[in-house]
């Protein structure tokens, strides 16, 4: 199951290395990229760890921060490249921002319940998990379902930011759902398609703001 992550992991990490540094390339693909850079890191210390020493990737391990890491950069390449795009702040577009709201509450009461459960210490890297991944899934969500803009800009990127918000839920799933045998295998496998599909998709989006 492990390699099911890694393989996906890689091949997004592979197809960043060599896309992301050419010239004339937006900064927000960059940020995604690593994004993703931050999540092979995680993923790589996972499959290390659980071949040399199986222990220690059971609980809290390092590599959870290079999922965190992930999030962190999606978020940023959102609020600070992308969103001033799709969102000039008109009240007409107050609905669509009420309407994204549901994603990331539906993550918090996720993570709310796991807590009444479970108790606050025993999921204080969910809360942190929580921060950078509900607010990328807002604005993924909001900029998925946003009207277009000139240039068809929004419109070319609402494939990946629907990647983007279901690797939101799968990333919560794999890291605190708890699941075993076959969903726990369909999981890994969409998880992995998804952040493979991930960059490809960035940047048949962002290509469209050049022409």
């Amino acid at each position: 199951m492990v390699w099911i992550r890694i393989l996906g992991t890689l091949v997004a990490f592979i197809y960043g290395c060599s896309t992301a540094f050419r010239r004339k390339t937006p900064l927000f693909y960059k940020i995604a990229f690593f994004g993703i850079a931050s999540c092979t890191l995680g993923t790589c210390y996972y499959v290390l760890a659980l071949w040399l020493r199986p222990g220690v990737v059971e609980g809290f391990h390092v590599g959870y921060f290079g999922y965190i890491g992930m999030f962190f950069f999606l978020f940023s390449s959102y609020y600070g490249a992308m969103n001033s795009i799709a969102d000039g702040k008109e009240k007409k577009y107050r609905p669509y921002r009420l309407a994204a709201c549901v994603l990331p509450v539906l993550l918090i009461g996720f993570a709310v319940m796991k807590i009444w459960q479970e108790g606050i210490l025993e999921n204080t890297l969910l809360i942190i998990f929580l921060v950078p991944s509900a607010a990328t899934i807002y604005f993924a969500g909001k900029h998925l379902i946003m009207p277009d803009v000139e240039m068809g800009i929004i419109a070319t990127m609402r494939p990946y930011n629907a990647v983007i918000v279901a690797l939101c839920i799968t990333q919560m799933i794999l890291l605190f759902g708890n699941m075993e045998g076959a969903w726990a295998w369909a999981a890994e496998a969409v998880n992995a398609v998804l952040v493979a599909a991930s960059l490809p998709l960035a940047r048949k989006g962002v290509r469209k703001w050049f022409i």
